[in-house]
């Protein structure tokens, strides 16, 4: 019997010779990829970007053109960004950003705006095609683009747009070259048609009539004909309320016959100002009637009529052009001061003949707003008021921003953190990340694809000579007869094939069986070899114990 053969050895060597080639590989690509993985920092561009709207968040108060003040006590700025107008609204009491919006505009970055509804309606003009655009901004809701005709305006807006008494006027030209009016009334558009009369004929040019001392009470558009004739047609959002005045001999007489229509059979007596003074005005008789008297004297008065029924006057309290501001908000007549507002624009220093002041009323509230400031007062009681200034802006952009800026320390302390979001994120986004997978796979996936098979034939194996037991299959003791290599090397020991011969119930049975053997201590003829056999199929196999 030949001595027991020690393949253990031989199978460990054999092994880590298989092993080398593998591990080195693995090692270095795994190294390769913890390093891709500890550089790879997608936060890292997100944290810059915190950082820049953060610093930039810092200086857009400088930055801010206008103030307004929303129905609901938040209020809105409106700033030029990357040939926008921004819109944020911003809630003074929790000194946050609530809502950001963006309106298209040309280079001017000027608008024309309306309280109307629950909210403000915007004008702007196109910078690609000259077309006047209109929005509706309303908080709590996402911006709408007024659907309204294709408009273009040729040079300034100011010379296509009209805001007067909560409705917006808008004059251009359609594709066709002819003129157009629309207003824009509770957020319903109407278009005035300029040729409805059938004494504008050959219409060659409109324009908006500005020139006018009355233009805060008659909003009007020269209309040119091709005969040379002229006329005035006044604005109004009642049909009833729109003349049609002839050109007089000069136009403070077409002014004269266009206001004395308006106010027919009205109260015709307003506020107007002579020799820097407010005076009682007489429309049908054209003479001034009383000075008006004020709390203050005030200086560098300015009207804006905020409907038929009242007139805001704002001023300085002295001589000096840089005194502080003085407004009062009287009935049409100047009869009545329905309002003080000295007391809230104390520390105000917006210019009130800057393009950018607005003023309008609505059923109960006054809304003035400025590029230094917004007002909002309550007629009813006017010390119930609330107030948008810079200062309070720019708390709430500096909270904003150390906002960001912890948002974007937090992105950087994780990106220096092992994370399992990270390592996917990093194999899903990265191309370094996937090929390093993929690599990694293929030397991990294949060499245990290969020990599964193996431990799955060698449990399929054990199975099948269980089974082969059970069924009446017995353990022989067989003789070796005869050795012939069949050329195989496994872990570089070699596989032999051995011809073999026992007795089975006084049979002489012989076979064929195949074994890897060690170099050292092969098998001889003579010698023998434990094998299992199934007498039901006559096949023998290599005993395990």
């Amino acid at each position: 019997m030949a001595p027991k053969q020690k393949n253990n050895s031989g199978f460990s060597k054999g092994w880590i010779f298989f092993s080398i080639p593998f591990l080195i590989p693995f090692i270095i690509i795994g190294f390769m990829f913890y390093k891709g993985y500890t550089e790879f920092q997608p936060e890292k561009e997100r944290a810059d970007q915190l950082l820049h709207e953060a610093e930039a968040l810092s200086e857009s108060v400088n930055g801010i053109s206008e103030y307004y003040m929303l129905p609901n006590g938040h209020g809105l700025t409106a700033r030029s960004a990357d040939g926008t107008i921004l819109l944020e609204e911003v809630d003074p009491a929790a000194n946050t950003i609530v809502q950001t919006e963006q309106l298209d505009s040309d280079i001017f970055m000027r608008s024309f705006v309306s309280y109307q509804k629950d909210g403000l309606v915007f004008i702007t003009k196109a910078n690609d095609n000259n077309m006047i655009k209109a929005y509706y901004y309303e908080s709590g809701k996402e911006l709408t683009k007024l659907d309204i005709p294709e408009i273009q305006a040729e040079g300034y807006l100011e010379s296509h747009v009209l805001s007067h008494q909560g409705t917006i006027y808008l004059l251009g030209k359609k594709n066709d070259g002819s003129f157009s009016l629309y207003s824009i009334h509770d957020v319903q558009l109407e278009e005035i048609d300029l040729t409805e009369n059938e004494q504008i004929v050959d219409l060659v040019d409109a324009k908006l009539y500005y020139s006018s001392s009355f233009t805060d009470l008659l909003p009007a558009v020269e209309l040119s004909l091709y005969d040379q004739s002229q006329f005035m047609l006044t604005f109004s959002p009642k049909a009833d309320e729109r003349f049609l005045i002839p050109e007089a001999a000069s136009f403070w007489e077409t002014e004269e016959e266009a206001v004395s229509k308006l106010y027919q059979g009205k109260e015709s007596t307003v506020i107007r100002i002579a020799d820097n003074q407010l005076v009682q005005y007489d429309i049908h008789t054209h003479t001034v009637q009383n000075e008006i008297p004020t709390p203050e004297p005030i200086y560098y008065p300015n009207l804006i009529q905020l409907d038929t029924s009242l007139t805001l006057v704002i001023g300085r309290k002295s001589v000096e052009e840089s005194s502080a501001l003085i407004g009062y908000v009287f009935n049409q007549a100047g009869e009545e001061m329905v309002a003080d507002l000295t007391k809230m624009l104390q520390g105000q220093s917006f210019d009130y003949s800057n393009d950018a002041f607005f003023a309008q009323a609505t059923e109960e509230e006054l809304y003035i707003a400025s590029d230094r400031a917004a007002i909002s007062v309550n007629l009813a009681d006017p010390s119930v008021s609330e107030l948008l200034t810079p200062e309070s802006v720019e708390k709430s952009y500096l909270a904003l921003a150390e906002e960001k800026q912890q948002q974007a320390e937090k992105l950087t302390q994780d990106s220096n953190t092992f994370s399992k979001d990270r390592l996917l994120q990093y194999i899903r986004e990265d191309s370094a990340g996937q090929t390093f997978t993929i690599i990694i796979a293929f030397w991990v996936g294949i060499p245990l694809l290969i020990m599964i098979i193996i431990f799955m034939f060698s449990k399929l194996s054990k199975w099948k000579r269980k089974r082969i037991l059970n069924n009446g299959g017995i353990k022989v003791r067989a003789k070796i007869t005869q050795i012939n290599q069949t050329g195989t090397y496994i872990n570089e020991q070699p596989q032999v094939r051995m011809k073999v011969e026992f007795t089975y119930q006084h049979n002489l049975i012989q076979r064929e069986v195949k074994q890897v053997v060690s170099l050292l201590y092969p098998p001889r003829p003579g010698d023998f070899v434990d094998l299992l056999y199934d007498p039901r199929s006559g096949k023998v196999y290599l005993w395990k114990d």
